[in-house]
């Protein structure tokens, strides 16, 4: 991530495709996402830009 393209929104999503949480309030360069009630599995986090979208796969052990 750079300053100059920040997260807009961020969701997360179990392995079936289930919208587990979203955020459509971030404007951020920088992005934490808590764990908080997820269980130990593969996610995928998908992060929106204003040029575009990045999904990428978290592993939580």
């Amino acid at each position: 991530m750079s300053d100059d393209k920040p997260v807009r929104s961020y969701s997360v999503f179990d392995i079936s495709g289930k919208m587990l949480r979203n955020n459509n309030d971030v404007n951020a360069n920088y992005l934490t996402i808590r764990r908080e009630n997820l269980q130990n599995g593969m996610y995928l986090v998908q992060l929106r830009f204003d040029e575009g979208v990045l999904t990428k796969r978290v592993i939580f052990e």
